[in-house]
């Protein structure tokens, strides 16, 4: 379709539509997610009967809620295919990129952006403040409780024991990011320092020999692997043989959610196995 024909069936569909403007109180009944991280807080607090559609990940190994997705519609991330929906809330985090937004907000189109999160405690504000837009409050407050009640009960580290999180891209987290948080919830100490996401650094890992490698399970088939990147040098190769090992499912590391505990869980069940020395 050419750009000509493009806008004029777009004004066509937007004639035929009177979308509703969002206001706070207004209870979304045809919500449309735009990517898997929207999907997971939409079918956690939704009803499906509300759910007009998914994004085309929501049933994707990484897609924490895949199970709940199955049969419900999916959608693109395109201007053609959200009007022709007609939803009266979008909810997206990364989906349909920036150009998406300006085209909802002239179409009249109700939208929930999602933020980026970094902590725990953004997960519980997240959680909070999407639920109350969507007129789920109720549903918002039990996950957060039932988030807390579990983290509460995590037994807390009886030694020093170190962890690095040594994904295949060769990126690692450091604090400020939410894997840094999941490992240090755990009972672990980071051994990078540096903020934020960096390149894997070979001499923290031969200064500080970690007790923990961290991965995620089937990383390989989601993110970029590059061959000259730290994860292929010989040395980490033999240190990562000999070490410890967590594998986190991708499910509950791909975006920020509730489902963080779970990789806490999982953290710590390896903690406790280092503090017996097994």
């Amino acid at each position: 379709m050419n750009c000509t024909a493009f806008f004029s069936v777009l004004a066509l569909l937007l004639g035929q539509i009177t979308f509703v403007k969002a206001v706070e109180n207004y209870s979304p009944e045809r919500v449309v997610s735009l990517d898997y991280c929207a999907d997971q807080y939409i079918l956690k607090l939704l009803p499906k009967a509300k759910i007009l559609a998914l994004s085309k990940g929501s049933t994707s190994e990484f897609s924490y809620m895949r199970k709940h997705a199955e049969g419900v519609k999916t959608i693109r991330a395109t201007a053609e295919e959200i009007v022709a929906a007609r939803p009266d809330l979008v909810v997206r985090s990364y989906g349909g990129g920036p150009q998406i937004v300006q085209f909802l907000e002239k179409a009249e189109i109700p939208i929930l952006q999602m933020n980026f999160l970094i902590s725990i405690n953004d997960v519980r504000e997240e959680i909070l403040r999407l639920s109350a837009r969507l007129d789920a409050s109720h549903k918002g407050a039990s996950v957060i409780a039932n988030f807390n009640r579990r983290l509460a009960k995590l037994p807390s580290p009886t030694d020093v024991i170190q962890a690095i999180y040594l994904p295949s891209s060769g990126v690692t987290a450091g604090p400020g990011t939410l894997i840094d948080e999941i490992i240090t919830a755990a009972g672990f100490i980071n051994i990078e320092t540096q903020p934020g996401w960096s390149s894997i650094r070979l001499e923290n890992i031969a200064r500080y020999q970690p007790d923990l490698i961290i991965t995620s399970a089937g990383q390989d088939r989601m993110g970029s692997h590059n061959q000259w990147n730290a994860i292929e040098h010989s040395m980490v190769k033999e240190f990562v043989t000999a070490r410890h090992k967590a594998s986190l499912p991708l499910s509950i590391t791909s975006c920020g959610g509730w489902f963080i505990i779970d990789a806490i869980e999982q953290l710590v069940s390896e903690r406790l196995s280092l503090e017996r020395g097994q």
